[in-house]
């Protein structure tokens, strides 16, 4: 079951990876900004141990999706583009 103390966070993310338009420079800042959000929420410990890209790219339910999953026009190449540049800017 997902956490939706992050929610506000997926949020976010989402704007600002449809905002970006494929420009990877805004990409990075906006998974760094979720990253951050998210260590804020979940404290004290590795990105790993609160399952941080889980959350972002994984969890979710066919009625709702993962954050990465709910951007709008997201290309099976962007999802993986965006799952590898979260679990590298968390030290997975």
């Amino acid at each position: 079951m997902r956490d939706d103390r992050y929610r506000s966070v997926a949020d976010t993310l989402v704007a600002a990876l449809a905002a970006a338009q494929g420009d990877e420079t805004k990409e990075t800042a906006a998974a760094q900004a979720a990253i951050a959000g998210f260590m804020a929420i979940a404290g004290d410990g590795h990105p790993a141990e609160h399952g941080l890209a889980e959350y972002f790219c994984d969890d979710g339910t066919p009625d709702d999706p993962p954050a990465l999953e709910r951007v709008p026009g997201a290309t099976e190449d962007d999802l993986d583009r965006w799952r590898n540049l979260i679990a590298d800017l968390a030290d997975y």
